[in-house]
């Protein structure tokens, strides 16, 4: 590994990747390959999610070239030197902000998103002028493969490096000196890089998860709710950082919430929703397991179906679920819904914020005071308003 990490450095300082002219060739390339290996793309995701054409199309791909035209359309003003106003130590000088590149950049991908999060940053990365060495997400191999095989034949060699494998190549790479280390993936792991990258006052960006909530209020639209929470819980099986993690709402709503859930799900994925086309699996058998664990001892009010075989869990949703379950206390990443009894929308924010800061927040209703009323001491939240009379999903 520290001979990879030090050829790219040396391919860095010299100023290879630096000149504009060449930033915009590599986004290029890199257009070029998405655009003419999209079927390679597309079926080694289906292979790693059981995700069909149009869901990864619209999911991933679609992503990425929307990212790299956006590079391309807007590099040139990015890279251009930006006055500043003098003060009294530099009015004698030329004063402008510079943006410069960091150097070699490690981005370390996740598996539920395979393509989007790794690419997605390699983006940025090759915009900003660094050298890169990505690391796919093992568990989705035939996506790490495929970017393994790809990406040397669109992009300089000697600047950007794909680098495959599983724990022990990753421990070894961070063992490395970076200039910025990019991981999108679990709190665990997302320590143990921090950990690694403090040992060099390497930058990192860390995209983790969390139990994201959705608070539903008796005042709104519950078909709209029900459908946008169906939409943003199953979609790619639940295996998805920001989608809801569990509902919270007044225990006389708990049985018409169930009932258009289902309806929903029926209407999605149809009544057979294990041959669906549109409904993906869970990515191995441990994450099967361990979802499949937390159905244990809880009230299922409809869904619950598995099948090991084919690491398939149906849409589930459970009701009266009690805040001290295990299925409360880890972020589920599966197709499992709890909805959790509360009083009011007070007691809603107050069980809130007596967990982890979540990554999301999903509140649904008509009542102004009730959306202004939020005031959660959680930081780093994206707090996602939703008034229920704007189009369905």
């Amino acid at each position: 590994m520290e001979r990879e990490v030090q050829r790219l450095r040396r391919a860095f300082r010299s100023g290879r990747s630096r000149p504009l002219r060449f930033r915009l060739q590599q986004l290029e390339a890199l257009r070029r390959m998405v655009q003419e290996r999209e079927a390679d793309i597309l079926a080694a995701i289906a292979a790693d999610l059981c995700k069909s054409e149009l869901n990864a199309y619209s999911q991933e791909v679609i992503t990425i070239l929307g990212e790299i035209d956006f590079m391309l359309n807007n590099l040139a003003d990015w890279v251009t030197a930006k006055p500043v106003k003098k003060n009294l130590f530099t009015m004698l000088d030329e004063a402008y902000v510079q943006a410069e590149p960091l150097g070699v950049v490690l981005i370390i991908g996740a598996w539920n998103y395979p393509f989007v999060l790794t690419i997605q940053p390699l983006i940025g990365a090759i915009a900003a002028g660094n050298a890169v060495i990505l690391k796919p997400s093992e568990l989705s191999e035939h996506t790490a493969q495929v970017l393994a095989k790809l990406l040397p034949q669109y992009l300089d060699q000697d600047l950007y490096a794909v680098v495959n494998g599983g724990v022990k190549e990753t421990t070894e790479l961070l063992k490395e000196r970076f200039d910025h280390i990019l991981y999108t993936g679990n709190a665990a792991v997302g320590r143990v890089v921090m950990e690694a990258a403090a040992k060099h006052l390497t930058p990192v960006t860390l995209e983790l998860g969390g139990k994201s909530p959705c608070y539903i209020d008796k005042d709104c639209d519950l078909d709209t709710v029900c459908r946008r929470i169906t939409w943003g819980k199953y979609m790619n099986c639940g295996q998805t950082c920001i989608a809801p993690d569990y509902v919270l709402c007044e225990a006389s709503l708990q049985n018409h919430i169930v009932q258009k859930i289902k309806e929903t799900v029926q209407e999605f994925y149809g009544e057979n929703i294990k041959e669906s086309p549109d409904y993906e699996r869970i990515i191995n058998l441990r994450h099967f397991k361990r979802i499949q664990s937390l159905l244990e001892g809880q009230k299922i009010a409809f869904g619950g179906e598995t099948d090991e075989a084919t690491r398939y869990i149906a849409p589930t949703v459970l009701t009266d679920v009690d805040p001290e379950a295990k299925v409360m206390q880890e972020e589920i990443f599966g197709p499992v819904l709890p909805i959790v009894p509360v009083k009011n929308a007070d007691e809603a924010i107050q069980f809130i914020n007596e967990r982890e800061k979540p990554l999301a927040l999903y509140i649904f209703s008509h009542n102004d005071k009730v959306t202004a009323g939020w005031g959660l001491t959680t930081e780093s939240i994206l707090l996602t308003l939703f008034p229920t009379s704007a189009p369905a999903c």
